[in-house]
């Protein structure tokens, strides 16, 4: 029973890293389309890709595979993301956009080492959860537009072959879905967050920079994007650090340098002595007392 546990530890690694390095290709599409003027038609939508692929599903299930108990979040937001794609392509009656993703999703949960933990909600974050309740009638409406752009078009348009808006609308319906897990997701979910505002803010700035080209928002939402999400994850991460900071003050346990006279552990600090307890000398070195060896005998 221990050996099958382990042959299916590896199998689940094998596959998260296969499909988080297969997922990291928007990558080179996104370099590919940013400087071939042929290709510059696709930027936005490659970034959009970029986003969703790399900076959630691929780094979700690599991180996974490295440590499958530890980075929960991550695999759900990875997880979600593919519902997401599955739902967009429902909506936009393009089976064949999202399979590959979809189908290596569910493989992966089905062998997930500790899949009863990836149904468990942790503790309630309220910041991103209110994030994501602004953002979820705007994500669904650009969603449905984008959808219908790829259920409506005309088949020989290189956006709708290359199932483009279709990764449009999935990518509006992620990045709601990863506020939701960086609000109530499980342990690491702090990653989910900075990978999701980062995402959306680069997005953003390719919007602002290729605004004339298909797929770029509009302006307003490109700053909101660009500016708001990063400063927000941003802000949660200050006072996660403040409150562990002035913890560890208060254990003795260092963080900041404290003052001279000010009370650490229980005790005031002696601006006499170094961190390590070692009194100081006038000019700051550590005064070490001498070791009093005794007296070597001379053997004839």
């Amino acid at each position: 029973m221990q050996g099958r546990g382990k042959a299916r530890l590896i199998v689940f690694r094998v596959v998260a890293v296969i499909g988080g390095v297969l997922h990291a290709l928007p990558i080179a599409f996104l370099a590919i389309s940013a400087l071939s003027a042929k290709e510059r038609i696709h930027v936005v939508h490659n970034t959009a890709g970029l986003a969703m692929f790399t900076g959630v599903v691929a780094l979700g299930w690599i991180l996974a595979a490295v440590s499958p108990d530890r980075m929960i979040a991550p695999f759900q937001a990875a997880a979600l993301a593919a519902a997401a794609l599955a739902v967009a392509s429902l909506v936009s009656a393009d089976i064949q956009g999202g399979s590959i993703t979809v189908a290596i999703a569910v493989l992966l949960v089905a062998l997930h080492p500790a899949r009863s933990l990836l149904f468990r909600m942790g503790r309630t974050a309220p910041a991103p959860l209110v994030l994501a309740a602004l953002a979820a009638l705007p994500a669904v409406v650009f969603a449905l537009s984008n959808a219908s752009l790829q259920r409506n078009g005309m088949p020989m348009d290189p956006h709708i072959e290359m199932h483009h808006w279709t990764g449009m609308a999935s990518f509006s319906l992620t990045m709601f879905v990863v506020a939701v897990v960086a609000g109530l997701g499980g342990p690491n979910r702090r990653i989910v967050a900075m990978a999701g505002g980062l995402s959306a803010a680069f997005f953003g700035v390719m919007s602002l920079l290729y605004s004339g080209y298909p797929g770029a928002v509009s302006t307003p939402w490109a700053i909101g994007r660009a500016a708001g999400t990063p400063r927000r994850e941003y802000e949660v991460r200050l006072r996660h650090s403040s409150r562990t900071v002035v913890r560890r003050r208060r254990r003795g346990l260092g963080g900041t340098r404290p003052a001279d006279g000010e009370r650490v552990g229980g005790r005031a600090r002696d601006p006499a002595r170094s961190r390590s307890g070692t009194r100081l000398l006038d000019g700051g070195r550590a005064h070490r007392p001498a070791l009093h060896r005794p007296a070597s005998r001379r053997t004839r």
